[in-house]
């Protein structure tokens, strides 16, 4: 078993607002198929899908997993800087490997092709940069 943790900024007009929860039924949430991949989208924006999710920003959470190689095209389907955690297996991008337990990030503009190997299970997460830097204190 494996879980993550990730830390969403908030927007700077938004920063000091009270803490809160929500759950959302794993069925609740958007699922599909795009060529060997199968997808969730856990929250935000991307694929053409919305999460139900509330978010308080432009970002998105998918998990992607692939029982056959997959060419990732996260550019037409994905808006802004993303990472890219590597659960199990491993993705090939701009001429490197990189294996499980590692994250592949970049910027809006540098985003190379991508492709997910078999039985590779990854995190996809980002969004849209804010316009002013962001701290964690």
């Amino acid at each position: 078993m494996s879980g993550y943790q990730i830390w969403v900024v908030l927007p700077k007009h938004l920063e000091d607002i009270y803490p809160e929860f929500c759950h959302i039924e794993v069925k609740d949430l958007p699922t599909w198929q795009d060529g060997t991949a199968s997808c969730t989208l856990v929250a935000g924006r991307g694929f053409g899908r919305k999460s139900p999710v509330p978010v308080r920003s432009p970002l998105f959470i998918v998990e992607l997993k692939t029982k056959e190689r997959y060419a990732l095209n996260s550019l037409d389907n994905l808006k802004g800087e993303i990472g890219i955690c590597i659960v199990e297996g491993s993705i090939k991008a701009c001429g490197e490997i990189v294996k499980k337990e590692n994250i592949m990030v970049s910027k809006v503009t540098d985003t190379c092709k991508t492709v997910v190997e078999a039985n590779t299970h990854t995190l996809l997460f980002g969004g849209e940069p804010f316009l002013e830097e962001r701290y964690i204190h």
